[in-house]
């Protein structure tokens, strides 16, 4: 699972332990959802952040004294997200392709 976390002056992508493979494919979808300007949902209209999710937020060092704009994990998907998340995934692809193929 990943998480990007924004605040006014950073982004935070949050990646759980997994393997290196996988960890790869999160970090490409969370860079295609900054490369698309993607916006996560303010922290209060997040549902589907659990107290786990809101544990790793508040435990972040990168973190301490900013104020959160906005909270996505990727399993939050709703219809409405479906294209955002389309996007982000083959934007994601075609960005991580570019580097590896220069």
């Amino acid at each position: 699972m990943g998480m990007w976390i924004a605040t006014a002056g950073l982004d935070v992508l949050w990646i759980q332990h997994t393997t290196r493979w996988h960890r790869q494919v999160i970090l490409a979808h969370g860079f295609g959802h900054l490369l698309c300007e993607h916006s996560p949902p303010a922290p209060a209209i997040s549902p589907n952040l659990d107290d786990r999710l809101w544990r790793i937020v508040e435990s972040c060092p990168e973190l301490e004294g900013r104020a959160i704009s906005g909270v996505m994990a990727c399993r939050e998907s709703e219809d409405r997200d479906l294209l955002m998340e389309r996007e982000a995934e083959v934007t994601g692809r075609l960005f991580v392709d570019k580097l590896l193929h220069r």
